[in-house]
């Protein structure tokens, strides 16, 4: 399953692309965390999937989310009583 975000906003250069997923980075200044995308694609992550991102200055941002139709076998479902 693929699932696109994108947005029309001011993109992205390099440098803030390259730290996009790192814990504690925010381009909010005070009002982010830093948390959302690092725990997004550790999520991803964790069920075999995988998040991009394209952007450029001026351009705005799209991200991709790619996961698979089925979990990973190290995932295991839940079960009640467990």
């Amino acid at each position: 399953m693929v699932v696109g975000v994108e947005d029309d906003g001011i993109g992205m250069d390099r440098e803030t692309r390259e730290k996009l997923f790192s814990l504690f980075f925010s381009s909010k200044g005070i009002k982010g965390t830093g948390l959302g995308l690092f725990i997004s694609n550790k999520i991803i992550d964790k069920h075999g999937g995988t998040i991009e991102v394209d952007s450029e200055p001026g351009r705005g941002t799209q991200f991709l989310v790619r996961l698979p139709l089925q979990a990973k076998p190290s995932i295991k479902p839940e079960t009640e009583g467990a």
